[in-house]
């Protein structure tokens, strides 16, 4: 993996990780986007063993951490203030995501 690489996207600069293929020659590549919850350090591992095993199968790819763009914030953050209705033995027991 090549981390740390950037690119500019609506004048804020954007981390990009690029995941080569060690051959030669053209190969084909994908472009893997996280979800709504970023590259929270919780989630990364999952998403980079994913872009192993396309490097292993010969592909390459990218992962852009796309939210530094648009300022967003994780969706963990906006998701802990939600009201959720969870049942409990057939009743309604009101809780909060954290």
């Amino acid at each position: 993996m090549t981390a740390g690489l950037t690119f500019t996207s609506n004048g804020r600069t954007v981390t990009l990780d690029v995941f080569p293929i060690a051959s030669s020659g053209k190969h084909p590549a994908v472009l893997i986007l996280h979800g709504s919850f970023g590259l929270m350090p919780e989630y990364k591992a999952d998403i980079v063993s994913f872009a192993d095993a396309l490097v292993a199968n010969g592909i390459a790819s990218a992962m852009p951490y796309y939210l530094q763009s648009t300022k967003t914030d994780r969706a963990k953050a906006f998701c802990g203030s939600l009201p959720v209705t969870v049942r409990r033995g057939g009743r309604p027991a009101a809780m909060h995501l954290r």
